[in-house]
Order: C-alpha cells, then sequence, then structure tokens
C-alpha cells in the first residue's frame, strides 16, 4: 500500500502557504433571493441533508418527531427561490414510511431524477435494519424498485454511513463495516468488506462515473485510508495500483475522515480531523485521480481556534474553477464557518474576515451541513434554535 503521508501533529499549515491575493468578488454574504433574506424553512424537523437538483430545487431529507415520540424521515423540496415546492408531495413535503432510531441517513439522486434515501430503520420486533427507499421526482413512492419502493437489508456492521448511484444507476449503500451494490431495480448484487472500517467519520460515498472512492478509519486509530473501487466491488487498479492510500497522522489518538467530494479534472479531496482531545485539527488533502498525493493542498490545523471545541469538517464543495469551500463545524457549540482554498491549494485569507466566515442561519441555532448549488453559491442546512419544536432551514450563500 501506498503511505500517502505521515501527518506530523503540529498545528501548522503542513506543504501549504496562505494566500491573500483577491479573489473575484471574495465577498460572503446570503442571497437575498432566496426564501426570506436568504433562509428558507421547510417547516417542523431536524437534522437535514440537501442536494440540488439541476433545476435549482433543493432538496432535504429531515426526521421529525410525531405524537407518540417517534421519529420519521421526510423529505422537503424548495423552489429555487425558496418556497415549499406545491408539485412535490403535499405541500412541499413528503412524509416516509419509516421509524428511525436516529441513525445517519443518505440522500442521492439518480440520472433519471429518482430520489434515493438511506438509512436504519426500526423493525415491526423491534430490532434495526437498512432500509433503502427510491421516490419518483414528484415524491411518490417508485414501484419498480424493490417491494413498491422500499428495500430491506443486512448489513454487515449494520449502520448505514453513506450512499451513492453510478452513472449506470447501480446504487452503492455504504455501512459501518461492508459496502453493497444495489441493481437500479433493488436486487443486490455484492457486498465486500474493505481493510479499513470504511463508515468512520462518515465521508460517505464520493462516485466518479461507474466507479466511487470510500475513505475510513483502521484498528490503529492514528490512520486513514482511501480507496476507490470499481462497479463491481473490485479495487480499481487505476487508483493507487488497486491498493488504498494511507495516510498516518503521527503523535495522536485519533483520526477520521468527514468529508469527499471530487473536483472538474477527477482530483479527489478528503478533509477530516486528527487529535487526542479536543481542540480537534483539521485536515484537507488532495489526491490526483490515480491516487498519488497532490502536494499543493496538504492543510493541516486548527482554523477555528476557538477553545476546547471538537472542530470537524461538515461539508465540502468544489467550485467549476476547483477552487474549495469547506464548512467547519464546531462540537459541542454547533457553530460554523466557512473556508476557501484557491485553485493552486492556497487557503484565500480574503475570505470572509481573515480567511473564516461565520455561518448562521437563526442566531446560535445548529448548522448540521452544506451541499453544491451553482458556481458562487452553497446550500447550507441547519434548524431553528428553539431545541424542542425546531423548524428545518436552509440558507443559501454567495460565496464570490
Amino acid at each position: 500500500m501506498r503511505r500517502a503521508g505521515v501527518v506530523a501533529s503540529v498545528l501548522a499549515v503542513a506543504g501549504l502557504t496562505l494566500s491573500t491575493a483577491a479573489h473575484a468578488n471574495p465577498a460572503v454574504s446570503l442571497d437575498p433571493t432566496f426564501g426570506s433574506g436568504g433562509v428558507a424553512s421547510a417547516g417542523p424537523g431536524g437534522g437535514p441533508t440537501s442536494v440540488t437538483q439541476p433545476d435549482g430545487k433543493v432538496l432535504l431529507l429531515a426526521a421529525v418527531f410525531d405524537s407518540a415520540g417517534h421519529q420519521h424521515w421526510f423529505l422537503a423540496r424548495l423552489t429555487s427561490a425558496g418556497q415549499l415546492d406545491s408539485s412535490f408531495g403535499t405541500g412541499g413535503r413528503v412524509c416516509l414510511p419509516t421509524t428511525s432510531p436516529g441513525a445517519e441517513t443518505g440522500l442521492a439522486l439518480d440520472r433519471s431524477g429518482r430520489i434515493i434515501v438511506s438509512g436504519n430503520v426500526t423493525t415491526p420486533e423491534g430490532g434495526d435494519t437498512t432500509v433503502v427507499l427510491r421516490r419518483l421526482p414528484d415524491g411518490r413512492s417508485d414501484p419498480t424498485f424493490g417491494d413498491d419502493g422500499s428495500v430491506q437489508m443486512a448489513l454487515t456492521g449494520p449502520q448505514q454511513r453513506g450512499l451513492g448511484v453510478l452513472a449506470s444507476g447501480e446504487i452503492i449503500v455504504e455501512g459501518s463495516s461492508s459496502i453493497v451494490s444495489l441493481s437500479s431495480a433493488g436486487a443486490e448484487l455484492g457486498e465486500i468488506t474493505p481493510p479499513f472500517v470504511p463508515g468512520a467519520g462518515g465521508a460517505g460515498v464520493l462516485v466518479q462515473g461507474n466507479k466511487f472512492v470510500v475513505a475510513g478509519g483502521t484498528v490503529a486509530n492514528n490512520v486513514v485510508e482511501l480507496e476507490r473501487y470499481t462497479s463491481s466491488l473490485a479495487p480499481d487498479p487505476d487508483f493507487n495500483d488497486g491498493q488504498p492510500v494511507v495516510e498516518t497522522f503521527t503523535g495522536v489518538a485519533s483520526a477520521v475522515p468527514n468529508a469527499l467530494i471530487g473536483q472538474r479534472d477527477d482530483s479527489i479531496i478528503m478533509a477530516g480531523n486528527y487529535g487526542s482531545t479536543p481542540p480537534a485539527n483539521v485536515f484537507v488533502f488532495r489526491y490526483h485521480s490515480n491516487g498519488a498525493e497532490d502536494p499543493s493542498l496538504r492543510y493541516t490545523g486548527q482554523p477555528l481556534n476557538t477553545g476546547p471545541y471538537d472542530a470537524h469538517p461538515a461539508g465540502a464543495v468544489s467550485e467549476p474553477d476547483n477552487s474549495l469551500i469547506v464548512m467547519i463545524g464546531d462540537n459541542p457549540s454547533e457553530a460554523a464557518e466557512l473556508m476557501r482554498f484557491n485553485p493552486d491549494g492556497t487557503q484565500d485569507l480574503t475570505f470572509g474576515t481573515g480567511g473564516l466566515f461565520a455561518v448562521q442561519l437563526d442566531g446560535a441555532a445548529p448548522v448540521e451541513g452544506m451541499s453544491a448549488y451553482s458556481a458562487g453559491k452553497v446550500i447550507v442546512v441547519g434548524q431553528t434554535a428553539a431545541r424542542s419544536h425546531p423548524d428545518v432551514l436552509a440558507g443559501r450563500f454567495l460565496v464570490g
């Protein structure tokens, strides 16, 4: 296995310089043409994730509690103007037929615009299992997928962690110990157990055509591995000769990947956190399509510098010019900051204030994640500050 790097546990930028060169329109702000002053509500719920459709509509997956205290998933869709889409479900929302124990969920679109949802659910017998649902573009269940739009499976190490849809239509479901491939009709095609823990950190599944990339931790908790697979679940021989790329973080007890994204030139971005105790450090690394380390982007450090908090990348977006926006979450405060890297890998210190922009949707309300929208715009999702009965929020930010 190629060892892409050994990362020292120092608060420094390794192999990276900081840039104060002005980027075109570096100002960051909410988009006033979206929702109310840049923020839209999708109604009651919390813990959302999002994807943007090709037509500019924003699809959200979140959870809501019923009167009996059971947690259910629901989908909501916002128009490009930030209003609930009346052509989707009932008033822009679709309640999914699941009772969830609160585990992580996945959300993706296939090339036909159909919506795929995955996650852990509670069975009638009281156990947990993994379910994959497919809905039509208007929110109705897709009867051509599994059993009336639903497939249940028993993943090895059952916690669902990631979801992706290949160009050919196969669905990749990442668990805490294994990866399963489903046909476009919902039939199970195969399952593999990678040499690392694929779901550790929740980086998800990065799809590159009919191949996909996953990342995870190992038994040695200070090691992170990255690997690309073909649609047949075989290691891709064009990526690091079919072997995982290994990153070792010396002098710390923990390292996990939190985000994977691709760039226009098929480069791969892996972002995560490492450190023995809070405040955790953040890493952002770039690799060429063949798995080789790109030395121009090897960021390590503590970008928030806000005290004893657990900083971690909560999302990343690649712009058309190959610049990179990374959102850094902050536990337990649940605040978030955006930072930007130029295409050449340097950090843009003209972005926001001193290179950071504090994200707020509703005062001190939790911010959950970020997804791409279009050139110069990103979607940030979270919830209102009312913890007992929150609403799901989506904000559209202009990022230069």
